[in-house]
């Protein structure tokens, strides 16, 4: 289209050059016709000599005319004008001027031809002159709307990057309001921690008690190891009344095999219920009390070694149960305990490469204000461009100028739109990486939960069995509380 133009325009111009040129070989012509009309225009008064010659004279020039040779005299000089480069001086006759007359109206009629037909060639030109000008204009004038298309274009353009930089900046800002809540998340997150550790500390010390405690239940099974050796010093006494009573063993032992089978069901019974064991064993007391004080009594030597193997048996059960228990409850600290730990740990670690990552997120979201701050900046360094040009519109300059200059605007405005979809890349993969990171917060924050609920559980399951052990020590010590 360009290359198109430029030949037009070259071949406008060269019209113009040969419709100067035609003009003035016209003005020429017309001047070279008017001077030979005014040099072969005979004037004045004709004069017959006595030898046959005629003269011409017009003012102070005399014109003598012979043949086909015209000699033109003035007072000063003689000019002769030779047809056939042969100068003829002598007189010329009527016939012969005649002839001359002929051929000087031929040669008018020749000049007159050639102007009329210059003057149908200048009118041609002045056409095709007029026609190159409405050309010419019809071409300025599509030129003209192709620049302002192009330039309501650009506007288009810079409006619709002014819309996506609004929505950018409307995506920033909510971004930064996501980050905000982050921050805040992260500091219910760390408060979250501070009480977690305030819980284990609290741990640690229900710990310590129940240790204590469990110190406390050794003293006591010690005092009652010296009971059952009491016993066996008070054995030696009892030995003495079990003669006696050994007659009358084999008629109550019916009966205390139905006491013993009572025994191990109430005993069963015991182990089975023991919230309502004190109510029961009380009321069985209260029933029996004196049976059972006849019945050791009468028993108390026959059954002796019966109870201490009994009673060194029990002893046996409850410490191996007491020390599994305690081996048990160990196992279950040290596993929550390091298991916290771990936890703890991890949350640090992961608490610390949040915060990290906030930083890094944070220069993330200053690095985009600034590159928005420097695309507004060329945008409005583009649009001043744009004024510019439509200034320059109204001052006559080359084609190729102009072309060049929007071309490298289009260019511009190209890498532009490129740069700024990149930005809205780097935006998108910033809000991608925010809600990633939102939801990782508020998985490590459930998992929080969870954890503390576990380890309350397992306080509360240890609490139990420690008050279980408990229980059955001062049961197994003094079973009439």
């Amino acid at each position: 289209m360009a290359s198109k133009q430029a030949v037009a325009v070259s071949k406008s111009e060269s019209v113009q050059r040969s419709g100067s040129q035609v003009q003035s070989r016209v003005s020429t012509y017309e001047q070279h016709s008017s001077s030979r009309e005014e040099s072969t225009q005979l004037s004045g008064v004709r004069l017959v000599s006595s030898n046959g010659s005629t003269t011409f004279t017009n003012g102070s020039s005399t014109a003598l005319k012979n043949g086909s040779n015209l000699a033109l005299k003035n007072d000063s000089s003689t000019y002769i004008v030779n047809e056939t480069s042969l100068l003829v001086t002598s007189s010329v006759t009527i016939e012969e001027e005649k002839v001359l007359f002929g051929k000087l109206n031929d040669r008018l009629a020749k000049y007159i031809e050639i102007v009329r037909g210059l003057g149908l060639s200048k009118e041609e030109i002045s056409l095709l002159i007029s026609q190159q000008k409405t050309i010419e204009t019809s071409m300025k004038e599509k030129l003209e709307s192709l620049y302002l298309s192009r330039i309501n274009d650009s506007n288009f353009q810079i409006e619709q990057l002014r819309v996506e930089n609004a929505r950018l900046t409307t995506e920033l800002n909510k971004a930064l309001s996501d980050y905000e809540r982050q921050r805040a998340l992260v500091a219910k997150l760390e408060s979250d921690l501070r009480q977690i550790d305030e819980e284990r500390r609290k741990g640690l010390v229900q710990i310590e008690e129940l240790t204590s405690k469990i110190r406390s239940s050794e003293l006591r099974i010690k005092e009652l190891e010296k009971t059952v050796l009491d016993l066996k010093s008070t054995s030696t006494s009892v030995q003495k009344t079990v003669d006696e009573i050994r007659s009358q063993y084999e008629q109550e032992a019916k009966k205390s095999a139905q006491w013993e089978s009572k025994y191990w069901a109430l005993q069963k019974e015991l182990e089975l219920a023991q919230a309502s064991h004190a109510t029961i064993m009380d009321s069985y007391r209260r029933e029996h009390s004196e049976e059972i004080q006849v019945l050791i009594e009468k028993l108390q030597g026959e059954h002796d070694a019966h109870l201490l193997a009994e009673l060194q048996a029990l002893r046996g059960d409850f410490e191996r149960r007491l020390e599994a228990n305690n081996l048990e409850i160990s196992r279950l600290y040290q596993i929550d305990l390091s298991s916290l730990n771990i936890d703890f740990k991890s949350h640090i670690a992961e608490l610390a490469t949040a915060r990290k990552e906030v930083i890094h997120y944070k220069e993330k979201v200053h690095e985009l204000e600034a590159m928005i701050a420097s695309q507004e900046a060329v945008i409005s360094g583009l649009r001043r461009q744009i004024v510019e040009l439509e200034a320059l519109t109204h001052i006559t300059e080359d084609e190729s100028v102009w072309k060049k200059s929007i071309a490298a605007l289009v260019d511009e405005l190209n890498e532009k739109r490129l740069q700024y979809s990149n930005l809205l890349a780097t935006h998108t993969q910033l809000v991608t990486e925010l809600n990633a990171y939102h939801i990782l917060l508020t998985g490590e924050e459930i998992r929080v939960n969870e954890f503390s609920n576990v380890v309350s559980c397992n306080f509360i399951h240890l609490l139990l069995g420690y008050e279980f052990a408990e229980d059955h020590i001062r049961k197994f010590v003094d079973p009439e509380k």
